[in-house]
């Protein structure tokens, strides 16, 4: 990474520029940590509806709680930091904002 961000993913200048194979090595990481997101909530949710509606947990809340965990310990893992996903998620609009554009031109064009 630049100067920008440190090895441990931390934010320390003005200004996020990666180059194209970090922002590649970031977009690998998001999709592992919307893994294992995806996998806890769904887990969670699951959990929450059985334990509260079918077996009168009276701990239920606990589950969302090492849910959030799991979450903060996936971004910890893959070392994906708050401005990386920030970044990923500008660039995917920007992404679709031009794949927009260039539609509409291909359609003015093709009419």
């Amino acid at each position: 990474m630049d100067n920008a961000a440190s090895q441990d993913g931390s934010y320390q200048g003005s200004s996020f520029n990666p180059t194209e194979a970090e922002v590649a090595d970031m977009k690998e990481r998001r999709k592992k940590v919307q893994a294992v997101d995806y996998a806890a909530w769904a887990a969670t949710i699951l959990s929450v509806v059985l334990g509260y509606f079918f077996f009168h947990w009276s701990y239920f809340w606990v589950i969302p709680i090492i849910c959030f965990v799991c979450s903060a310990g996936a971004r910890h893992v893959y070392n994906l930091s708050y401005y990386e996903e920030e970044y990923l998620m500008f660039e995917r609009k920007d992404e679709k904002r031009r794949r927009r554009a260039s539609d509409k031109r291909r359609r003015e064009l093709g009419q």
